[in-house]
């Protein structure tokens, strides 16, 4: 029933439109019988109702879907949702009163929205009273919406009552992190409670990590080479009995473990505890469920559901919001995976996980699968917008695809695309790419020709695109000059791009940093450091940039040629002349230092950015001294440095993390390094289960015995 109502949906429901009246709209739906026993449909027509502002219709909507005996906590949410997004914050809270009347309960989910919701609008009297009717509810909270509540009384100066509902929680199996207590104490400046400190203290994890581990490791190492091995799978469940002790990372190896031994019952278990914590974020919490379960995407919703994710009808984290999530982190290959299940599936995406994945398979160089995916969004009922095709335009000359490019921009124009500077500058860098040089220099004099060329009304395809368009005055003469020796310069023709800068200095234009630096860059990356010399002072002596520039530009130049002594000359006499010079510049001499081995001038070269004699450090800065220090053996002073980037309030990242955690492991301080990850789990710098994996493997590939590295 659920294949057919997605397959009738794409073409029965859509086509109303939602902006006329949202009743009719509505009467439609009621009218139309394969839709009628599909909560999804009902869900997404209150959604665009909502969106109308129309909520006197939404009334007649919920009753509707109350009589066909849907679960109204969905469209409630929505409701929720929407009054905070046009400020009505005490309407969003009378939702809950209105809830009662149709005869819903509250759930966890409805809860953790409005106190959003409420959060934003700085309700804070209102958020207390949401807070006694959600146990007088004895509606358990999780870990987000108590940190929130936790806050929330705080800031109304309430203490007393911080440290009861603290305690309540507590007994109602809400875990606030022990971290999360303290720093907003020590934030408002109240002192920590000895009382309430001895009780997190007795609340902490009394199970060594790493000895679980190898332990539970082992015996399912042994149940996979014997099922009937029942002495190892009574070890097992006394293990199992422990799991509500264990911290994150412990309880992924331990799901990963159930996997092998396909239990997934006890998995789902071990699932709804990590998802009552609230401790680890949805995407990558849903992406163990889909390594957990290895089947079709109905499997993996059921589950999901069932460890109180919501499903695909809920309006929570779902398969759609999973690809976002995994397009947003750059983890294209899961994502791609994830996608070709849904389709395989046949369930619906939206048109913003479509733009999305298309957008992340482009920025990857998927320029092939981007367009394959073009066609399957149509089907939906969606269309690319002007945006995605210029991302897969661009795309296809970054990867020297003319031939696909040339057809993109086909399609653009005959959508009245204005080609503007964008277009040009890809098409020509793209084809200098390809060594199509000819072409590229036939496109450069189109662009400075002056006389008007008239657009030809219908693109004929015997001749590429771009050449039939009237491209005088689409960029400045200038613009065109430095796109083009640029892209001459990327591909190491520097005859010809020396006399295209001949001829731009004889019209009398003045080039640009961008211009002469591609010049000095290009010639380094050649290896032809005297060229690159040369040409410095050359540029100085005729005054075309200020010295400044010209001689950062050689920095990064020598720097790229691993010529670290001649760029520190060079950098010397830029800090005598007077010259700050930025953190960028900097971190190439840090990169070029660390690179030839040479860690006591890198050292050196870092604190007097951190006194600010030279350059203003940044977050690259300190992942470049943190990638320096471990791979060098100096992993004590690359954790001394990570613990002040936290306490000077650094914003680390998931770079700063991964660095310092193999140099952990590099010297086998895995106590140190499994609670790192743990943190890394936590707070979201672990984006997949495979990431994890790839941690969990670097730590324990050096222990005998342990399966998890194999």
């Amino acid at each position: 029933m659920r294949r057919l109502n997605a397959v009738l949906g794409k073409h029965l429901y859509r086509p109303f439109s939602f902006s006329a009246s949202s009743t009719k709209t509505f009467q439609k739906l009621k009218s139309n019988p394969p839709l009628k026993r599909d909560a999804r449909a009902h869900i997404d027509i209150i959604r665009q109702i909502c969106e109308t502002d129309n909520f006197a219709a939404v009334r007649g909507a919920l009753k509707q879907m109350q009589s066909e005996g849907f679960r109204l906590n969905p469209a409630f949410t929505i409701l929720i949702k929407t009054y905070g997004r046009s400020g009505l914050f005490e309407d969003a809270a009378l939702v809950l009163h209105q809830m009662k009347s149709f005869n819903c309960h509250p759930d966890v989910g409805t809860y953790r929205c409005l106190v959003d919701v409420l959060m934003k609008g700085a309700c804070h009297e209102k958020l207390v009273d949401i807070q006694h009717e959600m146990l007088r509810d004895e509606v358990v909270p999780d870990i987000t919406t108590g940190k929130n509540l936790l806050a929330n009384l705080l800031v109304l100066g309430q203490v007393s009552e911080f440290h009861c509902f603290y305690q309540k929680l507590k007994d109602l199996g809400c875990h606030i992190p022990q971290e999360f207590v303290t720093q907003v104490l020590r934030e408002n400046q109240i002192e920590v409670d000895p009382v309430v400190t001895q009780n997190l203290r007795e609340n902490l994890i009394k199970v060594d990590p790493l000895k679980y581990t190898i332990k539970f490791c082992s015996l399912v190492d042994q149940i996979v080479l014997d099922r009937m091995n029942f002495k190892a799978l009574k070890a097992l469940d006394l293990m199992l009995d422990q799991v509500h002790s264990l911290d994150s990372a412990t309880m992924l190896v331990v799901i990963d473990g159930l996997c092998k031994l396909n239990k997934l019952g006890r998995s789902k278990v071990v699932l709804a505890e990590l998802r009552k914590r609230g401790a680890l974020p949805e995407g990558l919490l849903y992406d163990v469920v889909v390594n957990c379960v290895e089947g079709k995407l109905g499997d993996i919703e059921n589950v999901w559901t069932d460890i109180g994710g919501g499903g695909v009808d809920s309006g929570n984290f779902n398969y759609v919001r999973f690809i976002m999530y995994l397009c947003g982190k750059g983890e294209m290959q899961e994502a791609v995976k994830m996608f070709k299940m849904v389709i395989e599936a046949g369930y619906p995406l939206d048109q913003q996980s479509y733009v999305a994945f298309i957008g992340g398979l482009c920025k990857a160089g998927e320029g092939d699968f981007a367009k394959e995916v073009v066609p399957l969004m149509k089907r939906e009922g969606y269309y690319p917008d002007m945006v995605t095709y210029i991302g897969l335009f661009q795309c296809f000359c970054k990867i020297g695809n003319m031939y696909e490019a040339d057809i993109i921009l086909r399609k653009m124009i005959s959508r009245n695309y204005e080609a503007d500077i964008c277009v040009y500058t890809s098409f020509i860098g793209g084809l200098c790419r390809t060594g199509k040089l000819r072409e590229a220099n036939k496109l450069f004099q189109k662009l400075i020709k002056k006389d008007a060329v008239v657009r030809v009304p219908f693109v004929k395809r015997s001749k590429r695109a771009i050449f039939q368009l009237n491209v005088s005055g689409a960029i400045p003469e200038f613009v065109a000059y430095a796109t083009y020796m640029r892209s001459l310069c990327n591909v190491g023709k520097f005859k010809e791009a020396g006399a295209l800068l001949k001829e731009m200095l004889q019209k009398g234009f003045k080039p640009d940093f961008c211009v002469l630096n591609s010049f000095i860059e290009g010639f380094c990356k050649s290896g032809k450091i005297d060229e690159a010399r040369k040409f410095y002072h050359h540029i100085n002596e005729r005054g075309l940039i200020s010295c400044t520039e010209s001689t950062v530009s050689l920095i990064h130049g020598l720097c790229e040629a691993d010529r670290s002594d001649d760029a520190m000359h060079l950098f010397d006499e830029l800090m005598k002349d007077g010259c700050v010079p930025t953190a960028n510049t900097c971190n190439v001499l840090l990169t070029c230092y660390w690179k030839a081995g040479k860690a006591n001038i890198a050292k050196k070269l870092f604190e007097r950015m951190l006194i600010r004699s030279c350059g203003n450090p940044n977050i690259s800065t300190y992942n470049i001294m943190l990638d320096g220090l471990c791979n060098h053996g100096y992993v004590v002073e690359a954790c001394f440095l990570f613990q002040l980037m936290r306490n000077t309030r650094v914003l680390v990242n998931d770079v700063s993390y991964s660095t310092v955690f193999r140099g952990l492991c590099s010297i086998g301080d895995l106590e140190s390094a499994h609670k790192l990850l743990n943190e890394m789990i936590e707070t979201g710098y672990v984006f997949t289960f495979n990431g994890w994996k790839c941690f969990s493997e670097a730590m324990h590939k050096d222990k005998p015995g342990c399966p998890i590295a194999q």
